[in-house]
């Protein structure tokens, strides 16, 4: 694996350009900021608590790794990490301001226990929600489905047991 940092390449924040060498690339685009959620809050902060009541996060995750069966491990200090530094963090902002923080991880096919495409451990990346739960959508449950895998909406199927 090759990694390339273009970060002298930008041109304001509107703005890079690169000339790549041959072959298949990802690019990934970092910013980092120190304005989180506040301008949102300081325009419509009337409304906490009565219009606005919380807000949803849907399949949050690395996703470094495409495809629920991707994996680059198990670790418990990232899942520790991913924990303190996003979902708690992101319920504690939440709390402050009197709404809920809801939402679900991204748990297809057992992602839910893997570090790449999911978050490494369920439990440590829902920890700060007021709600949390699963997304069961299309084909995943079905009668007489609950073994093995079917090829339900997918090229490489669902985890039948995993579902039910």
């Amino acid at each position: 694996m090759t990694i390339l940092d273009i970060t002298q390449n930008a041109q304001g924040r509107q703005k890079v350009s690169f000339d790549l060498p041959e072959g298949e690339w990802k690019l990934l685009i970092l910013v980092s900021t120190d304005k989180g959620g506040e301008p949102h809050y300081e325009h419509y902060k009337e409304e906490f608590g009565k219009t606005i009541l919380g807000f949803f996060s849907d399949e949050p995750r690395f996703g470094n790794v495409h495809g629920p069966y991707g994996s680059i491990g198990r670790m418990d200090l990232v899942s520790d990490l991913y924990s303190r530094h996003f979902s708690r963090r992101i319920g504690n902002w939440c709390h402050a301001r009197g709404v809920r923080y809801i939402g679900h991880t991204i748990e297809d096919n057992n992602a839910h226990a893997r570090l790449g495409y999911g978050a490494g451990h369920f439990f440590k990346a829902m920890a700060g929600q007021d709600m949390a739960g699963i997304d069961v959508v299309l084909h995943q449950l079905m009668p007489g489905m609950d073994h093995g895998f079917n090829k339900a909406m997918t090229k490489n199927g669902w985890d039948g047991e995993f579902f039910h």
